[in-house]
């Protein structure tokens, strides 16, 4: 079975350079969702750091792992610390953003694609209603492409 599109390096990258680069936070932010990651414990850190940003507490490794276990959440603290080693300056960030936010499209085309591919073989729908509802699914998947590629300046 095929694995679903994904940039694990890329996550680590844009993650430990969350931890290590306080100040590029707004910019990351401002391009990717933590729902854009694969790896369950990028999104729980993403929104940890986020999550930490928002509530002006210090970010990195000790206030990340002492903020993850007053939550109780599951990261181990070695993961945390190996992560900031990945951190890149804000233009490669911005580039391994632009990666993430493209496997996550890619991921919601095979996923949108099951459903118009079930729908059509069900046959309980109009046929243009189906091929209507279908476009504007695809339509709003490209306008995160196009979101992404502005706040990346590309």
């Amino acid at each position: 079975m095929k694995q679903p599109p994904s940039a694990i390096e890329s996550e680590k990258i844009v993650i430990g350079s969350m931890i290590d680069r306080v100040k590029i936070l707004p910019d990351i932010f401002g391009i990717l969702k933590s729902n854009y990651l694969f790896l369950k414990q990028s999104k729980l850190l993403f929104q940890v750091i986020r999550r930490m940003n928002e509530s002006e507490i210090p970010i990195d490794t000790v206030s990340i792992f002492e903020f993850v276990q007053n939550k109780k959440l599951e990261i181990n603290a070695a993961d945390i610390a190996k992560l900031s080693e990945y951190s890149t300056n804000l233009e490669n960030v911005k580039y391994h953003c632009l990666i993430i936010t493209e496997k996550y499209i890619l991921r919601e085309l095979i996923k949108q694609s099951e459903k118009i591919r079930s729908a059509a073989f069900d046959q309980d729908e109009d046929v243009f209603d189906l091929v209507e509802k279908s476009l504007i699914q695809l339509e709003e998947i490209m306008q995160i492409r196009e979101e992404a590629k502005e706040d990346v300046n590309l």
